[in-house]
């Protein structure tokens, strides 16, 4: 009975042991490059990589607005139902993606181009927790509070497009044009 049982555990340990060597690789990413061993960015593959940066935070911006204009005077569910199910899972992926571009090239955190930038896509998620607020609480101190930090996001993302002569390639939307001086 003791050597049946001792074969069982011994049977069950290397099932596991076998499994767990030949299971999935995903609790083992893949090693991040070294920041010296990553390539330099042309200066094309810089502008494009900060075009696509600002076209996508004007872009994702564009939508917040939008849909707090369409809710304000609505049921604020509506919007909260869509910031958490839709935008945010969306926003938080997209610029994921757009990081790793990034992150490929020797382009450190602190870059004078890319800094401001990041700044700027990581408040997002702040601002459409604001927006969140606002329509809950509909505290005309947090609207100001939101249109001060849009400017401020804004603003970043126009002057590093302008110190790169790329501001005429932004895809700046009507909406925002309209609420957000340039």
């Amino acid at each position: 009975m003791f050597k049946r049982s001792l074969t069982r555990t011994l049977v069950l340990i290397t099932s596991l042991i076998v499994l767990t060597a030949c299971g999935d690789n995903s609790a083992n990413p893949p090693k991040e490059v070294p920041f010296a061993e990553r390539p330099i960015a042309s200066e094309s593959e810089r502008d494009q990589l900060i075009l696509d940066l600002s076209n996508f935070y004007l872009a994702s911006l564009t939508d917040l607005v939008s849909n707090y204009n369409d809710n304000k005077k609505r049921d604020p569910s509506i919007y909260i139902d869509w910031r958490n199910k839709e935008w945010l899972p969306s926003y938080t992926e997209q610029k994921e993606q757009l990081f790793a571009k990034v992150n490929h090239y020797q382009i450190g955190a602190v870059d004078k181009d890319f800094a401001p930038l990041r700044s700027a896509l990581e408040s997002l998620s702040l601002i459409s927790e604001l927006f969140e607020r606002s329509l809950s609480k509909n505290d005309p101190f947090l609207r100001t509070e939101i249109m001060l930090q849009l400017q401020k996001g804004a603003s970043s993302i126009i002057q590093t497009a302008r110190s790169r002569n790329l501001e005429g390639r932004l895809i700046f939307p009507e909406e925002l044009s309209r609420r957000i001086p340039k």
